[in-house]
C-alpha cells in the first residue's frame, strides 16, 4: 500500500463520516476543492443516508406545520357542525312557534 491510497482512503473515511469537503482537504493540506473531490470517493451507502438524514429534517421540521394544519381542520370542521346545529335549532324553534 503506498502513502497515496492511504489519503484516499483517509479522506473516503473522512467523507463517509460526515465532514465536508472544505474540512477534508484541509487536513489534507489541499488548496483546491477539486483535489479534495477526487480524494474522498463517496460510495453509495454514505449517499443514501445522508439524502435519508435531509428528509428527515424536512419531516421533521414540517410536523409543526402539519399539527397546525390539522387542528385548522377540526375547527373548521367543528365550525361546521356548529352552524348546521343552530340551523337545525332555528328550523325547530320556528316550527315549535308556528304549532
Amino acid at each position: 500500500m503506498r502513502r497515496h491510497d492511504l489519503r484516499h482512503s483517509f479522506a473516503s473515511v473522512a467523507a463517509a463520516a460526515g465532514s465536508s469537503l472544505p474540512i477534508i482537504g484541509a487536513l489534507l493540506g489541499h488548496t483546491q476543492p477539486q483535489t479534495t473531490a477526487r480524494y474522498a470517493h463517496l460510495a453509495a451507502d454514505p449517499l443514501q443516508e445522508a439524502a435519508e438524514r435531509v428528509g428527515e429534517r424536512i419531516t421533521a421540521m414540517m410536523k409543526p406545520q402539519r399539527k397546525a394544519l390539522q387542528f385548522s381542520l377540526c375547527v373548521v370542521e367543528r365550525n361546521r357542525q356548529m352552524r348546521q346545529l343552530e340551523r337545525a335549532v332555528s328550523r325547530d324553534g320556528e316550527l315549535s312557534k308556528e304549532t
